[in-house]
């Protein structure tokens, strides 16, 4: 029996490590695919992260335009209020003149918006600028639209006047 044993021991060893180096090679055989997969996946994410990268740039560029075209369309609007000197009567607004340049103040405010109002009061100082700017009521009241109007009103300049006229309400249509 020992004899048996002393032969079929080498050979159950030879089958062992045959056995072992057959799987060894089919682990390298699927590491290979595994490597390869994961390459062709990398190579993938790499082109989609290029991808928004160029859509991030393109972006970027098509927000800067707009700012472009908004200072651009805020620097053409501002050009078109007109600038007073000197009232008619030399000493004091008259009543034509303030109505003259609010209605003038109605054209500029349309670019805010339409469809609704927004009623004002406000004073105007010796050098033609308005203060105590304040919306008091109006479908716009509360609005971006509302800012839009007010802002467009606080860069308006009336004819400058040795007295100030305050306590003006008027209420813009749009």
């Amino acid at each position: 029996m020992r004899t048996q044993l002393k032969y079929l021991l080498p050979i159950a060893l030879f089958m062992v490590i045959s056995a072992s180096a057959a799987q060894a090679q089919d682990a390298n055989c699927n590491c290979g695919e595994i490597v390869k997969r994961l390459q062709e996946e990398n190579d993938q994410l790499k082109m989609k992260l290029e991808q928004i990268e160029a859509e991030q740039r393109r972006r970027t560029v098509d927000s800067q335009e707009l700012a472009n075209e908004l200072k651009k369309l805020q620097a053409a609007e501002s050009q078109k209020l007109p600038v007073h000197t000197a009232p008619t009567n030399g000493k004091r607004l008259s009543p034509q003149e303030v109505m003259q340049g609010l209605n003038q103040l109605n054209e500029n405010v349309k670019v805010c918006g339409q469809d609704g109002n927004l009623a004002v009061s406000f004073n105007i100082d010796k050098t033609g600028t308005v203060t105590n700017l304040k919306a008091t009521a109006g479908s716009f009241k509360d609005t971006p639209i509302e800012q839009c109007i007010l802002t467009v009103i606080q860069e308006y300049k009336f004819p400058q006047s040795e007295n100030p006229a305050n306590g003006i309400k008027y209420n813009f249509k749009l």
